[in-house]
């Protein structure tokens, strides 16, 4: 199995639980989510940060 599939199954498990058991806020869970893709090499600096661009 790819380590990069196995990082992210990982980190989608740890968020999930993190949203079921509402250890810290919801947005929070989302942005350590994105973060961690980010941090991991899973994602590019330019795709994590995608979904922030301002619109025109």
């Amino acid at each position: 199995m790819d380590p990069a599939i196995i990082t992210v199954l990982t980190i989608l498990i740890a968020t999930v639980v993190a949203l079921i058991f509402e250890a810290v806020r919801i947005d929070v869970v989302a942005l350590v989510c994105m973060l961690a893709l980010g941090w991991t090499g899973v994602l590019t600096p330019q795709e994590t940060l995608s979904g922030f661009q301002a619109m025109p």
